[in-house]
Order: C-alpha cells, then structure tokens, then sequence
C-alpha cells in the first residue's frame, strides 16, 4: 500500500499564489498612507497620538513585504501551510489593528486625537 494514512494534505498552490496577490495589493493600497503620514510628522504641533497612528497606518506595505517573505520562505521549507498562515496573519492583524484604533478614535473620542476617557 502506497498511501500513508498519516500524511497531510498540501496546501494548493493556486491559494499560495492568490494570496500573495491579495497581500501585495493591500501593501500597494497601504501606500496611501505615506504622504499623510509624511505630513504628520514633520508637523511640530502634531500630538503623539497622531504620531503614532500615522507610523501604524503606514507600516501597512512594510508588513505585507514581511508577510511575503516570511510566507514564501515557509513554502520553500516544505511547509505550504505554515507559508499560507504567515501570509494571511501578519496583514490581518495589522488591518484589524488599524481599524479598531480607526473605530475608537471616532466612537469613543469623538475623531479627536486627545480624548478623556
């Protein structure tokens, strides 16, 4: 008998590749975040707040060139779903990151950087 029972099934390679797609799209949409960031920075009155949310925001292609090669080091391992795993965590806990700050700025401060809670 051929069959292992105890092998596990690869991950396709179409997933792998769709999802660096979709990776690399969300790092090239992140972008939009470089040029306000950019201004919040150099902005002296800017408080810390925006200072810190204008790195967050743009840290977006920087973790999704992470995700990628952190993904495909894993596929060429061996390891397609590990490889899988890393490309969609890191994006998505940076996006679910965002828009959780995004959500409690406008929800409990008001969109105001500086809130009393």
């Amino acid at each position: 008998m051929t069959d292992n029972p105890m092998q596990t099934h690869s991950v396709p390679m179409f997933w792998l590749v769709l999802a660096s797609l979709l990776v690399g799209v969300l790092g090239l949409a992140g972008l939009v975040f470089w040029l306000p960031a950019g201004l919040i920075l150099v902005d002296p009155n800017a408080v810390a707040a925006a200072r810190a949310y204008a790195v967050y925001g743009s840290a977006g292609p920087v973790v999704s060139l992470i995700a990628l090669v952190i993904g495909w080091v894993r596929v060429r391992a061996g390891s397609r779903s590990a490889g899988l795993k890393w490309l969609i965590a890191l994006p998505l806990i940076w996006m679910v990151g965002l828009l959780s700050w995004s959500y409690f700025l406008t929800t409990v401060c008001g969109g105001e950087w500086s809130c009393q809670i």
